[in-house]
């Protein structure tokens, strides 16, 4: 057996496995900056659409 190459197996594994876990990190806080953002688009757009109509004229 090549003990050196599965060392360098290994290696490579536990800096992937990290290398995923940080990813996995950013996409939950890219999710939760999604739904924060889309709450507050809803919330103006439910505001706005409780409001009512006017009309404006130009002079």
């Amino acid at each position: 057996m090549d003990y050196r190459k599965i060392k360098q197996l290994i290696n490579r594994l536990e800096k992937l496995q990290k290398e995923e876990a940080l990813l996995e990190s950013k996409i939950k806080k890219i999710k939760e900056q999604i739904s924060n953002t889309q709450n507050e688009l809803n919330k103006l757009l439910s505001i706005a659409n409780n409001q009512p109509q006017t009309t404006s004229t130009i002079n």
